[in-house]
C-alpha cells in the first residue's frame, strides 16, 4: 500500500506474511516494489524489439536463444536498483516516524514504529529539505524515466521512419503496417496514462508539501489492467486478429449449437481472402513481439 501525506510518501504493509519478523517483511516489501520497475522495463524491452524488428532486423538475433536472458538481466538490474534505493534510502528513522505517526494512527489505527514501511520525507515541519527523502524519490524516479525515454524514443523513430519504410512493402504489408502504426500510438498512450503519470504524480506531490492525506495505492492498480487493455487494443486495431477471433467465436458457437449457426465471414471479405489471415497475422505478431 502507498500513502501520500503532505511532504511524505509512504510505502507500507499492514500485515506480515507467515507472521515473519519485521526485517524479513521489509525485504519482501522492497522485492515486491522492485517488480514494478522490472515490469515497466520489460515493456521498454518490448519496444526495443519492435523497433529492431522493423528497422534493424539483424539485431533480432539478440532476442533469440540464450541471449534472451540478457534482456531479463537488463530488467532485473532495474528491479534491484529500485529495491536497493527503497531499502537503503527510504529506511525509517525517528524523524520520519514522528512526521507520519499521528497520520497513520488516525487513518490505519497502527503505530508506525511497529509497521513495516519505508518513507520518503521531502521536508520537515520547518520546511527544511530532507536530502535522504529527496535521494529516495530521485533514485526510483530515474528508473521510471529511463524506461519511458526508451519507449518514447523507439516510438518516435518508428513513427518518423514508418512512412518511408512502408513504400518498400507490398500493398498487403502496407495495410498491416498502417494498423501497426495505429497500435503503436495506442501502446505509447496507454502506458503514459496507466503507468508513468500515476506513479510520477505520487512521487512529485511531496515536493509541493500540499496539505493532502489519502491512500494512493489504487493508482498502482492501473499497472495490473494495462496488459489486458493493451491486448484488447491490439486485437481491435489489427484487422486480421479481429477476424481470427470472430472466426474462432463463430466456429465455437457452431460446434456448441450443432452446426445451426453459419461460419462468419466478415463483410467485404471473400472466403479466399480468409486463407491469407494466418500469414498476415504471423507478420504482425513478429513485429509486435
Amino acid at each position: 500500500m502507498t500513502h501520500n501525506y503532505n511532504a511524505s510518501f509512504v510505502f507500507f504493509s499492514l500485515t506480515r506474511p507467515f507472521n515473519c519478523s519485521k526485517e524479513l517483511a521489509k525485504i519482501l516489501l522492497v522485492t515486491y516494489s522492485g517488480t514494478y520497475a522490472m515490469t515497466i522495463s520489460l515493456i521498454a524491452v518490448q519496444f526495443i524489439y519492435r523497433y529492431w524488428a522493423i528497422f534493424h532486423q539483424k539485431r533480432i538475433k539478440f532476442f533469440k536463444g540464450g541471449k534472451i536472458f540478457l534482456w531479463i538481466l537488463f530488467s532485473a538490474y532495474f528491479m534491484f536498483d529500485w529495491a536497493a534505493s527503497v531499502y537503503f534510502l527510504g529506511v525509517e528513522n525517528d524523524n520520519s516516524n514522528a512526521y507520519i505517526f499521528l497520520e497513520f494512527l488516525e487513518n490505519y489505527n497502527v503505530d508506525v514504529r511497529t509497521l513495516t514501511h519505508f518513507a520518503a520525507i521531502i521536508y520537515d515541519l520547518d520546511w527544511n529539505i530532507n536530502w535522504m527523502g529527496v535521494s529516495t524519490m530521485a533514485s526510483v524516479s530515474k528508473n521510471v524515466i529511463i524506461q519511458y525515454v526508451i519507449i518514447i524514443y523507439c516510438g518516435l523513430i518508428m513513427h518518423l521512419k514508418m512512412g518511408e519504410k512502408m513504400k518498400k512493402f507490398s500493398m498487403t504489408n502496407q495495410r498491416v503496417h498502417r494498423q501497426l502504426f495505429k497500435t503503436l500510438v495506442v501502446q505509447i498512450t496507454l502506458p503514459t496514462f496507466l503507468i508513468f503519470l500515476p506513479v510520477m504524480s505520487m512521487f512529485i506531490l511531496p515536493f509541493f508539501n500540499l496539505k493532502i492525506s489519502f491512500p494512493t495505492g489504487f493508482l498502482l492498480c492501473s499497472l495490473s489492467i494495462y496488459p489486458a487493455i493493451d491486448g484488447i487494443a491490439v486485437m481491435y486495431i489489427i484487422t486480421d486478429y479481429r477476424y481470427a477471433i470472430q472466426s474462432y467465436i463463430h466456429k465455437s458457437l457452431r460446434f456448441l449449437t450443432f452446426n445451426r449457426i453459419a461460419i462468419y465471414v466478415p463483410e467485404n471479405q471473400s472466403v479466399n481472402e480468409t486463407s491469407q489471415i494466418k500469414k498476415r497475422t504471423s507478420h504482425a505478431s513478429n513485429v509486435l513481439g
